[in-house]
């Protein structure tokens, strides 16, 4: 974006022709879109040219209203980040759950970093195929000058309290709110002019409009806020969502008295963290404010990655995890992120049970005397069936087929089970032939990544899985799917994307 309309500058320049603002932004969108339309899906393609619409249309007017005593420079500062912060908070708010008030002051010592880091980069990109020794001379001042500009990023991302989850309803009304009080504006705005002191009907006819607008704006804004939809618990129904955060899993339960039970938490790597991205987004969507439980099946990055990122959004009451140490920094982050919540924890072994609200969780892996018996963490995998009335669902986690032929041969119809979260995203090492006699689902739910690199679901796994009659849904299709039951086994599906 930048480079096309520094491009549009200099050619307005060079033919003498008149360059508005708003107009070279919006060339250089359209080019973007021309050459890739998806962009106008992308976060960053929003949040670039929402930050710069920002700028251009309120800045200036931010900083003439803030006092003129004010030094300059943070009269300055503040009129930025005011501005960009307006219009990029819808987006950052949507695509990410967030809202971070702390960049208004970050914004203050990071702009006057970008004014002088901006030259250079430009220089950079003029000089570098021409002059690439000059260029290797400016490059370490353009790097210190942006190296200091993620430093204050860093330093503001770690202020306590300096950002915070939003739900998309409260997003939705703030929005709401906003455009009520624009609609509000342009009918007063729209409204004649005081007419002269010896028109003094015209004067009474014209308040009297003005108010009319005034209540017709609030009555559609109260109407507007009161249709934002609000997801409640399904009447007497246990709910299963299973959201898709790609390549892990992350299965959210609702009880029918609309407490949360959260069980693993997506995946998170150096470049994407699904618990923030996705999981907490998706709670909060749906009027998550807490988590009674969550549930760790196991160590792996896939499972506990995003868990760090849970529990500093939601109060979370219990954690509970296979309890076999693991030696990998996202185990031990999760463990001390657990500790200051604090959140109590507990390791379940097979025969221990949960209830909460008629839901029963029967844990029936691992066992004690095998905890520690091996190091790979699927081994020891919690694995729990779900009971509800009529209703029950069976989450294997990760364990193998030796784990699984265990409990078929020991339970046997005890697993049985409309639902079956397929095990380790549908794996050909889980979902053994003998598991699926004794389950016998009617929906198997494979929650697993677009185009991953382990090529899940396996095609034997899918075959034998369609051979005992199981309806099966990944989430890579159909997006996260929720299933609704009630006491009697009669089950409600739907997806969403």
């Amino acid at each position: 974006r930048a480079a096309l309309q520094c491009a549009l500058v200099m050619a307005a320049l060079l033919l003498q022709r008149p360059a508005h603002a708003r107009t070279l932004m919006g060339a250089a969108a359209l080019v973007l879109l021309v050459l890739q339309p998806l962009n106008a899906l992308d976060a960053g393609f929003q949040l670039s040219f929402a930050g710069v619409a920002g700028l251009l249309a309120y800045r200036r007017r931010l900083i003439e209203l803030l006092p003129e005593g004010m030094p300059a420079p943070l009269r300055d500062g503040l009129g930025t980040g005011i501005a960009a912060t307006a219009a990029t908070f819808p987006i950052a708010a949507l695509h990410f759950g967030q809202f971070a008030p702390v960049g208004l002051f970050a914004t203050i010592v990071a702009s006057p970093l970008v004014a002088l880091a901006l030259p250079g980069i430009a220089l950079l990109l003029l000089l570098g195929p021409v002059a690439p020794a000059f260029a290797a001379w400016i490059a370490p001042g353009v790097e210190l000058l942006l190296g200091g500009f993620l430093a204050v990023a860093r330093a503001a991302a770690a202020v306590p309290g300096g950002h915070f989850a939003i739900a998309s309803s409260t997003l939705a009304a703030l929005l709401i709110a906003a455009a009520a009080a624009l609609i509000w504006w342009a009918h007063l705005r729209a409204a004649c002019p005081l007419p002269a002191a010896d028109r003094p009907a015209a004067t009474t006819r014209n308040r009297t409009t003005k108010v009319l607008r005034a209540l017709q704006a609030g009555a559609a804004a109260l109407a507007l806020l009161a249709w934002t939809p609000r997801l409640i618990p399904t009447a007497g129904a246990v709910e299963l969502h299973f959201i898709d955060v790609g390549q892990g899993d992350a299965i959210a339960l609702r009880t029918p008295a609309g407490r949360w039970l959260l069980v693993d938490a997506g995946v998170r790597t150096d470049r994407m963290d699904m618990g923030a991205r996705r999981v907490v987004p998706y709670l909060l969507r749906q009027g998550a404010r807490q988590l009674d439980v969550l549930l760790l099946t196991h160590a792996d990055a896939d499972h506990i990655g995003g868990a760090v990122s849970v529990l500093r959004a939601l109060r979370v009451g219990t954690v509970l995890d296979p309890g076999v140490p693991g030696g990998t920094m996202q185990y031990l982050q999760t463990l001390r992120a657990a500790a200051a919540e604090p959140a109590r924890w507990f390791a379940p072994r097979a025969g221990d049970q949960l209830a909460i609200d008629g839901v029963l969780l029967r844990f029936l892996h691992p066992v004690a005397s095998m905890a520690e018996a091996s190091t790979d963490p699927n081994d020891h995998s919690l694995v729990f069936r779900l009971s509800f009335g009529g209703f029950a669902a069976l989450f294997p986690g990760d364990a193998p087929q030796h784990v699984e032929a265990g409990l078929a041969a020991d339970l046997g119809a005890g697993l049985a089970a409309q639902v079956l979260k397929v095990g380790h995203h549908g794996s050909r090492t889980a979902t053994a032939p003998a598991l699926l006699d004794a389950v016998n689902p009617r929906l198997a739910i494979v929650s697993v990544g677009r185009d991953n690199r382990y090529g899940h679901p396996d095609p034997d796994v899918l075959d034998r899985l369609v051979h005992h009659g199981a309806r099966v849904l990944r989430t890579d299709q159909h997006g996260s799917i929720v299933i609704r039951a009630w006491r009697s086994g009669r089950v409600q599906l739907g997806t969403a994307r």
